[in-house]
């Protein structure tokens, strides 16, 4: 895949601090050997995550702090095509050369198939890995 220059980040990625399990960015700082590599956020990913911040008191507050982390990303236009939200991350992280943070199995699944890194938490661990360590 060549050199990582971003980390995409998946709408469950977003809730790791809720659920208390990780602080993401010291776990990302550990992951890169203290590089700063800029999180990214598809428009599509941050859309959902407001309509869901829009619900009911206990949902505002789960995701207030996912909104705390996606304050850190920078919030890129998603691809047109393909439609579903996975497919999109996929493409954008091909075209884009970003490592993909991602509890999701089914889409860490696809990432691995299409070459491209993956980062997650790791329950037996409670922090971080990445796939290509």
């Amino acid at each position: 895949m060549g050199k990582v220059e971003k980390v995409l980040l998946d709408t469950n990625a977003l809730l790791l601090p809720y659920l208390g399990k990780v602080d993401v960015i010291s776990n990302l700082r550990e992951i890169t050997e203290g590089k700063y590599l800029p999180l990214v956020l598809l428009d599509t990913v941050y859309e959902v995550l407001n309509k869901i911040a829009r619900g009911t008191p206990s949902e505002v507050r789960k995701f207030r702090l996912a909104l705390d982390l996606v304050e850190e990303c920078i919030i890129v236009k998603s691809p047109p095509w393909p439609p579903n939200v996975d497919s999109k991350i996929v493409a954008y992280a091909l075209e884009n050369r970003c490592s993909v943070l991602t509890n999701d199995r089914e889409l860490r699944r696809r990432l691995r198939r299409a070459g491209l890194s993956c980062i997650y938490y790791r329950e037996s661990r409670k922090r971080l890995e990445s796939d290509s360590e």
